[in-house]
């Protein structure tokens, strides 16, 4: 069985692209996979930083094939401002005890900073329906791959300056895929125990989870209703579940301060409605969304001159 290992800072890997990367400092540890903060050593990208993503469960053959649909979806057919990037990809080899193990790793866009630090820190009301809108749009994308997430919450959705982007992919689900059966709802139900907090369920999950419904796109649209609501007050909606298949229950949405504030209340409450066919798609809540930002951006000129 292999042995976990961790990337040194001077370990240096070599892509499929032929771009050297150098290990500067570690990032975070997951369940699945480990990142890293690296810079490139050649070609047109030398300087540049990036996170590397390795994948060490090597265990769960399962899991390693669902990181290579990962790679595949966000590199080469997913191509949205608002959908975290990868660059490249490649194979870390490593000689433990005389045998040779590949670690499969990829080269994403380095975004240091997520919504959950953003929330504290911004109080700016075109900003934060900016976001929304960013969001919405990459929600409204997916879509159209019948993709669903499965995993909106604020650490995996990144800020950089003006941008939001949705990052981590790995619970990724194409509708269109020939059905898991138990395999997914087993592989779904482990991922969360590990690492998704239980405030960002939304019903859909819950069911799927206890294997009494199946998964559409409306359930990010739900969880990123819950992201939003906590942009706007400050505070989490969803009240603490004793386990993943608990009842999702909300707290009533907190007054929203602005002129826009009640509007903005009822698009949320809408992305939250418990029942998915009485749910908007996010292509429906763009189009409430954009008229709401659009009205910011006008208050904004006319009281500042500028909208940041």
């Amino acid at each position: 069985m292999p042995k976990k290992f961790e990337l040194d800072t001077s370990s240096r890997l070599s892509a499929r692209s032929g771009t050297y990367y150098r290990v500067l400092q570690t990032v975070g540890h997951g369940g699945n996979s480990d990142v890293y903060l690296v810079v490139a050593t050649n070609r047109e990208t030398r300087g540049v930083l990036f996170a590397l993503k390795l994948f060490t469960r090597l265990t769960k053959p399962e899991r390693l094939e669902r990181f290579y649909v990962e790679i595949e979806f966000l590199r080469n057919q997913c191509h949205h401002p608002a959908v975290m990037r990868v660059f490249d990809a490649g194979v870390c080899i490593n000689n433990i005890d005389g045998e040779t193990i590949q670690y499969p790793f990829v080269i994403a866009e380095y975004l240091p900073e997520t919504l959950a630090t953003f929330v504290v820190r911004r109080n700016d009301m075109v900003m934060k329906l900016s976001c929304g809108m960013q969001l919405l749009s990459a929600l409204s994308y997916l879509e159209t791959y019948k993709v669903v997430h499965r995993d909106i919450k604020p650490q995996n959705i990144f800020v950089k300056d003006k941008s939001c982007v949705i990052g981590d992919f790995g619970l990724m689900k194409f509708l269109d895929a020939p059905p898991a059966g138990d395999d997914d709802v087993d592989f779904f139900k482990e991922s969360l125990s590990h690492g998704m907090p239980h405030l960002y369920r939304s019903p859909d999950l819950v069911k799927f989870a206890k294997g009494e419904g199946t998964i559409t796109t409306k359930s990010d649209v739900f969880q990123l209703g819950l992201v939003l609501a906590e942009l706007f007050t400050g505070q989490k909606l969803e009240k603490p579940a004793g386990s993943l298949t608990d009842p999702v229950e909300l707290s009533e949405i907190p007054y929203i301060s602005g002129k826009n504030g009640g509007e903005i209340q009822k698009v949320i409450k809408s992305m939250l409605e418990q029942d998915p066919e009485t749910r908007p798609s996010a292509s429906a809540v763009i189009d409430r969304w954009e008229g709401l930002f659009n009205e910011a951006v006008v208050m904004c000129h006319q009281l500042n001159g500028q909208i940041f």
